[in-house]
């Protein structure tokens, strides 16, 4: 993804450059100007100042800002999402998508959900539940206690509960209790085809609730400060339909309803008893739509996006839409995935391309357990379907359900047909208080299982949290799933420690051509919430190794960082990298929830970043490729940096990535490359938000990637109060072919060049200079002078057999790091002219 805009380039001779500069200089190097000696200060930090080190860094929030660096200035809300990001067309929300009411049956209940309200029907009665989200509860229990005639108890029975078109039914055998669905209301129904004796008929039922009750004249009222139920004053017809109203009795925890022997003696059968059920909701903030995930399928060219549903406290539902590749939302696709009693949270997505399914995967808490399960779905494509979807029953799919607490689920497709019509399915089993396990399994698209259950990691320590890859990628160059956790302390209360990762075969084995042992990503202690790739395509340069990224949070002392490392095929575990000093970004912000995927020859990333020091967060992205190097120096590197995706006044958090490679695109992309979901949590509301984005847009050359790794800190510029970024791009990292380097961001219509040393370091306001100088002794490309121009941007081309240095031009050896650095004009808060510099990248040159 590039974002530069059109930019022009001025070529100027030696002569005219006194009017650039408000010092002199020379072709290839020089001073700064005739001012005092430069001064190299102390190295606070060799991340943040300097060129990337081995050593794990230190977050720069940490550390005492530099000396003479320019003030931050406080970001400002921009009107819209930056980059090549097309945001969704439609809000989506479950209440604005029902047009219908929803219906699920199991065995056991059968459960309808309307626009404001769900309710559940089983052998023991009717749970109608208002929507209120997660703030509490406002359900109304209501069971069959008794039917008499006369005095004398009808015989009753739990029937199974079934959907009659238009009505969740139980034969109840004296008579059919029955719920006619709408969507804001239900009707309930007591039909008697049959009636034995003569005298009263009184059907009473218990009813069960935290509300107040009350009744009035238009029935009895059940409230809360979130929510009303109506239970409405009921009616009597017999075969010709005209309603009667008879008596509704109510008595703390029962209803009672009597038809008179008068009315009975003169009907002719069915009767049918006729309440109304309604609800309204008074509470802001119930729209609590969550936790979104999203996959791409290639058939259809369409990403499905998964999704949780805040009914009550204690219940949320599962739903799902399509959306195609350009992110216009098929609203007609909406589907309801697990609806029933069960609570269901943090759906997972992945997709099986030979079958063309989806499976949905979530952790669930049936009614009345403590123990979590882990629930398989599977979401077909089906063309013919109204919705373009055939929706599985939900399944579960840990072993021994119940005995165990299980959480943390994941789930990976295949993106080959001739590999395995099957999904991978991972989650976190508490076996004891300090003893949790990485559990997988791998499942069939017929919901039966092709292994039992798979010990990722069951070694008695406290392991937690697991993500696995979207896909195998591409089965060219793997056949393996990328499995990572988190290690605890084993307190039993660990959310954070190391980060591990391990190998796990498409056929559920670790036997494989490559090792399958857990490796240690990261051995610290602070480490939470890891999430990697798929195995990518392209290989590391310098030995051809394939590679997965790893990303995760660190906890520091003033916030959260995203931290990534490259993991090799042989398990080697490359130079860490951070994103904020990467981005060279606000380095106080909060960073959280980060997700990746990859194209196969990069990683496109996701995270929530906390705006100042309140409770909004904003959704960011970036993109970037590996750079190679010697030994285990291999490491992420950035082309696209901190482009917002959602950068409004409201809570934005919990993304998730796909890209269309993990839906089975290797070649030759679409103009949308990925999609971004996240949640929007508003005021009043929550809901599902997204953007389709753009990798390969506008650059330089096709099939270009990012080859120089970002370090040191630039100051603001007088453009917006933003700092200037640098990146490198390139077909490889090789010494024979020439590399473009671009600086974004810089002053508007600012004149610069392009600076380049062998030798990094760290020096404050060099002559005076805004900033900092992050290459020491190098040359410059003053024959590349340009204008940044309304695009803020600064274009070099570097030859590496051609490089200017102060005592000539020299060629640069295979095996060698060097830095670059964009210096330009620059004014003061008051006008004065002045110049300023980007941050730096180091570029490791391979044959």
């Amino acid at each position: 993804m590039w974002t530069a805009a059109p930019m022009s380039i001025t070529f100027f001779t030696a002569a005219s450059l006194a009017a650039l500069s408000p010092s002199p200089m020379t072709q290839q190097g020089g001073s700064f100007g005739a001012v005092p000696p430069v001064v190299q200060t102390q190295d606070l930090d060799a991340e943040k100042r300097g060129a990337p080190p081995i050593a794990l860094p230190t977050r720069a929030t940490d550390l005492q800002e530099a000396p003479g660096t320019a003030p931050s200035v406080q970001r400002q809300k921009p009107d819209s999402i930056a980059g090549n990001a097309r945001a969704l067309d439609v809000p989506t929300r479950v209440q604005s998508l029902i047009q219908r009411p929803l219906v699920q049956v199991t065995a056991d209940e059968a459960v309808v959900r309307g626009t404001a309200y769900k309710a559940i029907l089983s052998g023991t009665g009717l749970t109608f539940r208002p929507i209120v989200g997660k703030q509490g509860s406002a359900d109304v229990e209501f069971s069959l206690r008794s039917i008499r005639v006369g005095g004398e108890p009808l015989a009753l029975r739990n029937g199974a509960p079934f959907d009659g078109g238009s009505a969740l039914q139980i034969d109840r055998g004296a008579a059919i209790e029955a719920y006619h669905y709408d969507l804001d209301k239900i009707e309930q129904t007591f039909t008697f085809h049959e009636l034995p004796g003569s005298g009263d008929l009184v059907v009473r039922m218990d009813v069960t609730t935290e509300l107040q009750a009350r009744v009035d004249g238009a029935g009895i009222l059940f409230e809360n400060e979130l929510a009303r139920v109506n239970y409405g004053r009921a009616f009597v017809l017999d075969a010709s339909g005209e309603p009667t109203p008879i008596e509704t009795t109510w008595t703390p925890g029962e209803i009672a309803l009597t038809v008179p022997a008068s009315y009975l003696a003169g009907a002719t059968l069915p009767i049918t008893i006729d309440p109304l059920i309604s609800s309204f909701v008074f509470a802001a903030g119930t729209l609590d739509d969550s936790k979104p995930d999203v996959a791409y399928d290639k058939s259809q060219n369409k990403y499905f996006v998964a999704f949780e549903d805040v009914a009550s406290a204690t219940d949320a539902d599962l739903y799902g839409f399509s959306l195609s590749a350009g992110g216009v939302v098929d609203a007609a696709s909406f589907v309801s995935l697990a609806i029933g009693s069960i609570d269901m949270r943090r759906p997972r997505v992945a997709v099986n391309q030979g079958g063309e399914t989806f499976m949905v995967v979530a952790a669930g808490l049936p009614s009345g357990d403590t123990n979590r399960r882990i629930y398989g779905q599977m979401v077909a494509v089906a063309p013919a379907n109204p919705t373009g979807l055939s929706v599985g029953t939900p399944f579960e799919v840990n072993d021994s359900p119940g005995t165990s607490d299980c959480s943390s689920p994941d789930v990976a497709g295949n993106t080959f047909d001739s590999i395995s019509n099957a999904f991978a399915v991972t989650w976190e089993r508490r076996f004891s208080a300090t003893d949790r396990d990485i559990h997988g399994r791998i499942v069939n698209l017929n919901e039966t299982f092709a292994t039992g259950r798979i010990n990722i990691d069951n070694s008695g320590a406290e392991d937690l949290t697991p993500r696995i890859s979207s896909s195998i990628g591409n089965t060219a160059t793997a056949d393996y799933y990328n499995v990572v956790w988190v290690r605890g302390d084993g307190t039993g209360n660990s959310v954070q420690g190391q980060i591990l990762s391990r190998r796990l075969y498409f056929n559920g084995t670790f036997t494989g051509p490559f090792p399958a042992s857990t490796v240690t990503v990261n051995p610290g202690t602070t480490n939470f919430a890891p999430v990697t790739t798929a195995t990518l395509d392209r290989p590391l340069e310098v030995n051809g190794d394939l590679v997965h990224i790893v990303a995760y949070n660190t906890q520091f002392s003033t916030g959260a960082s995203v931290l990534a490392n490259v993991v090799t095929f042989g398990d080697e575990v490359g130079t860490q990298a951070n994103l904020s000093i990467m981005e060279d970004a606000d380095f106080a912000a909060d960073q959280r929830d980060v997700d990746i995927t990859t194209d196969g020859k990069g990683f496109m990333m996701v995270y929530s970043e906390q705006f100042g020091t309140g409770t909004d967060y904003d959704i960011y992205y970036c993109a970037g490729h590996l750079q190679d190097g010697p030994g285990t120096s291999f490491r992420p590197t950035l082309s696209e940096r901190h482009l917002n995706l959602a950068f409004s006044g409201t809570i934005e958090r919990h993304p998730a990535i796909t890209s269309q490679f993990d839906g089975g695109v290797f070649t030759n992309p679409s103009d949308d490359d990925a999609c971004a979901v996240w949640e929007d949590v508003r005021p009043t509301e929550s809901q599902i938000e997204g953007a389709t984005l753009d990798l390969y847009n506008n650059i330089p050359q096709f099939g270009a990637i990012a080859v120089g790794t970002q370090y040191c800190e630039a100051a603001t510029n007088s453009s917006g109060g933003e700092k200037g970024w640098l990146r490198a791009m390139a077909l490889n990292q090789s010494i024979g072919t020439t590399k473009s380097l671009q600086a974004i961001d810089v002053t508007a219509n600012a004149f610069g060049y392009l600076l380049v040393a062998n030798t990094s370091g760290y020096v404050t306001n060099p002559a005076g200079a805004r900033g900092n100088l992050c290459v020491l002794g190098g040359g410059r490309y003053v024959n590349q002078i340009a204008n940044s121009g309304t695009g803020r941007t600064l274009t070099s081309t570097v030859d590496p057999l051609n490089v200017p240095q102060p005592t000539g031009f020299t060629s640069i050896a295979a095996g060698q790091t060097w830095y670059f650095q964009y210096w330009h004009r620059d004014v003061t808060v008051g006008g004065a002219a002045t110049s300023n510099f980007t941050n730096a990248v180091s570029l490791t040159f391979t044959p």
